[in-house]
């Protein structure tokens, strides 16, 4: 759409800005753009040529450097999910 001039850069800032934050934030698409050590702090970006698109929109927005943030590791992401899990479970009764 940007390519385009289908919309301007404001507009589509306005409308899919905050989703390009709540995909930053998934573990899982940040460890499939960067490579990030045993302690989950950042070392570099990969280059993988299908994710080339959306690390350019990334850049072009201001939020690529977001991605030097740390993340979790694999077993505290899966103990999130399994606390949340539970949570659900709990809410629903079972």
């Amino acid at each position: 759409m940007l390519k385009q001039d289908l919309i301007d850069e404001e507009t589509f800032e306005n409308i899919y800005g905050y989703r390009l934050d709540y995909l930053l934030k998934n573990q899982q698409v940040r460890r499939r753009l960067a490579i990030y050590g045993s302690a989950g702090k950042f070392d570099a970006y990969k280059e993988s040529v299908n994710w080339t698109n959306f690390r350019q929109l990334l850049k072009r927005f201001g939020k690529l450097e977001q991605l030097k943030g740390p993340v979790a590791s694999s077993k505290q992401v899966r103990e999130e999910l399994t606390k949340e899990k539970e949570k659900g479970k709990e809410k629903v009764g079972l």
